[in-house]
């Protein structure tokens, strides 16, 4: 009578639940953007302060510093976020990475822990 429809019927696959070391990394490797870009605003308006007063652009070493490493903690934050979401784990470990070079000591810290964190997650990978 009626023509039989078939259906395309996909297995469904329930979503595995992320690992609680991605979560905690994500959240480190935040903290350490947060912290770089702290330190490149510092660095940024630190000394050259007097140069906005003045209107006068220069480039020294301070805004050439201290916009490289707001770049590295921006970085940092977006490959966090890619942690928190679970999307794009490369990219956390780029965060991670530029996270541990753009703070001092605490930055470092808290991104080599990030690395150790994701790596420990390896079923996430």
């Amino acid at each position: 009578m009626f023509p039989k429809k078939e259906l395309n019927m996909q297995p469904v696959v329930p979503k595995r639940a992320r690992s609680s070391y991605v979560t905690l990394a994500g959240w480190l490797i935040v903290i350490a953007g947060l912290l770089a870009l702290f330190n490149g605003l510092m660095a940024f308006f630190g000394e050259s302060s007097s140069i906005w007063l003045d209107m006068d652009i220069g480039v020294d070493r301070h805004t050439v510093c201290g916009t490289l490493i707001m770049t590295f903690g921006v970085v940092a934050i977006v490959g966090g976020v890619s942690a928190l979401l679970g999307k794009n784990l490369s990219l956390a470990l780029a965060g991670a990475g530029l996270g541990t070079i753009g703070d001092g000591l605490a930055g470092f810290l808290l991104g080599l822990t990030a690395i150790a964190l994701i790596f420990m997650s390896n079923e996430d990978l």
